[in-house]
């Protein structure tokens, strides 16, 4: 059989966490000893780390840039083809390598093989990440990891960029979906994803932001597992695995039919609620008035189900569902790669909003409406639009907002810096002219969102205008507006908690004396009390 390659061709490839060297050299070894292969070089790149090791994704991905431009440049330029393979964590390291030479990561420099990629092969690829609700070994982990990070006790591990929705990883699947939507088809590689058929780690459906673009082809491994499929002595048909693993690195493939096309609907609009809600109410009425207003929209309403007072007064939980919003975004707009983009979020749903802004540069909405938004007041709008990510910017703010005014205004006291009263009492614009305050709607926390107001939300929305307002009042009640500026010092704060302790504390003795009871029944009746509080709040 003739030589399918010519004899300038570099094969990369990049190991998962666990590969093995020793066998990936082996496939390396027999796929160049081929004869239908022809003569090919490589390079075998191990990352030598763990989930737990302290690093992030993105010095590996930089690692390996470089890794080949030394290669590029020692060889003399030699080479005409460039082939990419990557298996597991290392599809990811792959994919972001391929992006950081081609310039498509903002910031970065083109390198000059980027052009000759013909083809990026993906052994099992994690490309959605791994998802730790899978196991329950998973959730704790990643749950005390957050936990621990929120005090700084420990740094930044791997663990952290290799989970479903994590900021490297979404801003990954951006990057790619917008190089790839944004190129021309010829000057873009083939991308081949093959999976195990007994692989219980990654599943057709986390692919959607390769499958749904064309010159992407899939295919199923007979018998194999997740950390197996690369290795054809682990098949019952060795001969047969080597083929489709050759055919499948090396050989021509028949052009594939994208399998997710882009949806025709546009824009599309995300819905999502604060504390205290769900979907089955206000989200609900506004995607039937921009559905009515617009059949041509998609609405979409993710919910991460009733969330506390409580558990947004908790750092690391309240930073929970930053991870699950990037997810729910980046599958959208794999899904709509075309189309226009908005938001309309209340409360904590202002605050995944924003961190995801900012943890995401990749991450873009033409027409943003905060409503009772938990954002500090100095949230940097005017980065977010200069880089493109935000168009328009509506922030709706109530008189009588408690949550935000009262309770937001004491945490900020109590030194948590990524919140604030940005919903009471404006932002420091320095977007004048793409951002407008609308206030005081009239109430409390869900103020803006009677009938009326949503119809005005899903006007500017859809066309960009404003309608008139005539059911705003001037401001805000004295006495809510001085409480509101006293919680936000802690000299104020502290002293108060104080107090309110000390009660507590003075009221379990009224509880024992009457039964005579020890000293030390005070500190149960105490506890038992910051017990019952702790409910209440849990479920308020």
């Amino acid at each position: 059989m003739e030589p399918s390659l010519g004899p300038k061709v570099l094969v990369v490839y990049v190991l998962g966490l666990t590969g093995s060297l020793a066998e990936w050299n082996e496939l390396a070894g027999r796929f160049k000893a081929d004869p239908a292969v022809g003569h090919s070089d490589s390079i075998v790149y191990q990352p030598k780390k763990s989930l737990l090791s302290v690093g992030n994704a993105q010095d590996l991905a930089n690692g390996l840039r470089a890794r080949i431009d030394e290669k590029w440049i020692t060889e003399g330029e030699s080479y005409t083809n460039v082939i990419l393979v990557g298996h597991s964590f290392g599809g990811l390291l792959v994919r972001k390598a391929y992006l950081l030479a081609c310039g498509a990561a903002r910031g970065t420099h083109t390198s000059r093989w980027h052009p000759l990629v013909s083809r990026i092969v993906l052994f099992a690829a994690t490309n959605r990440g791994v998802d730790a609700r899978r196991t329950l070994r998973m959730r704790l982990l990643r749950r005390l990891y957050r936990a621990a990070r929120t005090f700084h006790a420990i740094p930044h591990l791997l663990l952290s960029d290799a989970l479903w929705g994590s900021a490297f990883l979404t801003q990954l699947r951006l990057e790619w979906i917008r190089h790839f939507r944004d190129v021309d088809n010829d000057r873009l590689p083939e991308v081949v994803q093959l999976l195990g058929t007994r692989d219980h780690l990654v599943t057709r459906e986390d692919s959607t932001d390769l499958l749904q673009f064309p010159k992407v082809t899939a295919f199923d491994v007979a018998d194999a597992t997740h950390d197996n499929l690369h290795r054809p002595d682990a098949s019952e048909d060795p001969a047969s695995r080597y083929k489709l693993l050759r055919h499948a690195v090396f050989e021509p493939l028949s052009a594939p039919e994208p399998e997710l096309p882009p949806r025709s609907k546009n824009p599309v609009v995300f819905v999502l609620h604060g504390i205290r809600a769900s979907n089955s109410g206000w989200p609900d009425q506004l995607r039937e008035l921009l559905l009515n207003a617009n059949t041509d929209a998609e609405v979409i309403l993710p919910s991460y189900n009733y969330f506390s007072a409580l558990n947004f007064c908790l750092p690391w939980i309240r930073r929970r569902y930053i991870e699950w919003f990037q997810d729910a975004y980046s599958e959208a707009l794999a899904r709509s790669s075309q189309s226009d983009f908005h938001f309309v979020g209340h409360s904590n749903g202002t605050y995944l909003l924003g961190a995801s802004l900012k943890a995401l540069p990749a991450m873009r909405f033409q027409r943003i409406a905060l409503i009772g938004s938990v954002l500090p007041r100095d949230y940097d709008w005017s980065v977010r639009v200069r880089d493109g990510q935000v168009r328009e910017i509506r922030n709706h703010r109530s008189s009588v907002d408690w949550p935000v005014g009262l309770l937001c205004s004491g945490l900020r006291a109590l030194q948590m810096r990524d919140i604030g009263t940005g919903g009471f009492d404006g932002f420091e614009w320095n977007t004048a002219s793409v951002s407008r305050e609308i206030y005081y709607h009239r109430g409390g926390h869900s103020g803006p969102l009677t009938p009326t107001c949503l119809t005005d939300i899903a006007t500017h929305i859809l066309t960009g205008q404003d309608p008139p307002a005539p059911y705003l009042v001037p401001s805000p009640p004295f006495f809510f507006s001085w409480a509101s500026r006293l919680l936000g010092h802690w000299w104020f704060t502290i002293p108060l908690i104080a107090g309110v302790l000390a009660i507590a504390w003075g009221a379990t003795y009224l509880v024992a004396m009457p039964f005579h009871l020890p000293p030390q029944w005070h500190w149960t009746f105490f506890l038992g009390l910051l017990l019952v509080i702790a409910i209440v709040l849990a479920t308020v």
